[in-house]
């Protein structure tokens, strides 16, 4: 029997289904991160002569939670797949790097002369605003019949859409 697994169950349904939890956890991270990315880069944006002092207690702090932020994001979401949900898992290992980097070394200073602040700082929203549309207003791909030993229809065409 083809795609009936030995406990007799569906694996295909059971691969849909597990594809369908991650897109959902997906777009729920993506509908906190995306926003959180824009209104941050666009504040440091306004702000950005509070990066020209460096207190380092309070870059060890930033650090901290940084780390702390990089960690959760990758335990709920470390999937390495071929979507834009690949983004989030990469935001979640340069946040968790960023914080290393600012708890092991809190008295670099934070920019530099050859450094353009405000160009990364745009990509960043471009990337927040690209999640939370992924986040909000992104279409459902998935479809799942009305019972669980019927097979599955995936509409996976297109992950960018």
């Amino acid at each position: 029997m083809e795609g009936i697994d030995s406990k007799g169950e569906d694996t295909k349904f059971t691969y849909a289904l597990i594809q369908c939890i991650k897109m959902i956890n997906s777009r729920q991270l993506a509908q906190i991160i995306g926003p959180t990315l824009c209104v941050m880069t666009l504040s440091e944006m306004i702000n950005l002569s509070i990066w020209e002092s460096n207190i380092p207690s309070v870059t060890f702090l930033n650090g901290a939670l940084l780390f702390v932020a990089g960690i959760s994001i990758i335990r709920v979401h470390n999937f390495w797949v071929r979507s834009w949900a690949v983004l989030i898992t990469l935001i979640g290992w340069l946040t968790l790097l960023l914080g290393l980097l600012r708890m092991f070394v809190p008295t670099v200073k934070q920019t530099g002369e050859k450094f353009s602040p405000c160009l990364m700082l745009s990509a960043l929203c471009v990337v927040g605003l690209f999640l939370t549309l992924k986040g909000y207003y992104s279409p459902k791909k998935t479809i799942l019949t009305n019972h669980p030993r019927q097979k599955t229809k995936t509409m996976w065409k297109d992950f960018w859409l």
